[in-house]
């Protein structure tokens, strides 16, 4: 009896969506809505329905998640530290790497000639689409487990992290002097009224705007607007 019971298991494993054995197997995911991620997987270069909505979700429950558990993780360092420390985990970069680790290009649909801008860092924005599906299919809790369990635990070594905080300004500092050209930056806006972004800086070359960020300081938002520069240019 238990003889073609195991026939009969290994039989619907053979018959079963790769996709959905790729999702149970490899990512730990029991989907209940598998359509969200279907569309996690679907390219813009390729489909009309894509995974954008689901990036930008994605982005913003990363970041809360990060910083929700970097907070618990270093909880003598100021908010400075902390910022840093968060760019440093959400970055381009970083995020490229964790979703090679995952093959996740394996299963995406894309068109890989296609120009378009976004497949410069199609693999980072591929996981924060799946972080967005995860989100909706599983709420914060599920998906705080997800970015545990499979993104920092096994990949991050905290320490190492924490050694590497990046200071984009003096990146980009050095990468001008190099080319013997100045850049400076400029307060754009002030918001009295949004605590979270109320300096709003410019990052200037030759009276252009190369990039802008807003947040809670002047310092922070220069960091972020170099952070956007060098990530745009391909520079970190």
């Amino acid at each position: 009896m238990n003889f073609w019971k195991k026939i009969l298991g290994f039989l619907s494993e053979k018959d079963k969506d790769p996709f959905l054995v790729y999702l149970e197997s490899t990512l730990s995911i029991e989907a209940k809505n598998l359509g969200l991620y279907r569309l996690a997987f679907q390219h813009k270069s390729k489909h009309k329905e894509n995974n954008e909505r689901l990036e930008f979700l994605g982005d913003s429950v990363l970041d809360a998640v990060v910083s929700e558990i970097i907070y618990k993780h270093f909880p003598l360092k100021d908010e400075g530290e902390l910022s840093k420390l968060r760019s440093k985990m959400v970055s381009r970069s970083m995020l490229n790497a964790l979703a090679n680790k995952l093959n996740l290009l394996e299963h995406l649909s894309y068109r890989e000639s296609s120009s378009n801008s976004g497949i410069q860092n199609i693999e980072g924005n591929t996981l924060e689409a799946l972080i967005g599906a995860i989100y909706l299919d599983q709420g914060y809790q599920g998906c705080k487990t997800f970015i545990q369990t499979k993104l920092l635990e096994p990949n991050v070594d905290w320490r190492a992290i924490e050694n590497e905080i990046v200071d984009y300004k003096s990146l980009l500092y050095t990468h001008f002097q190099k080319e013997a050209k100045t850049i400076s930056f400029s307060l754009l806006q002030e918001n009295l009224e949004n605590p979270e972004k109320r300096f709003c800086m410019g990052l200037e070359l030759d009276g252009k705007i190369l990039a802008q960020a807003c947040g809670k300081s002047k310092k922070l938002a220069e960091q972020k607007a170099a952070q956007i520069y060098l990530e745009k240019n391909h520079l970190l």
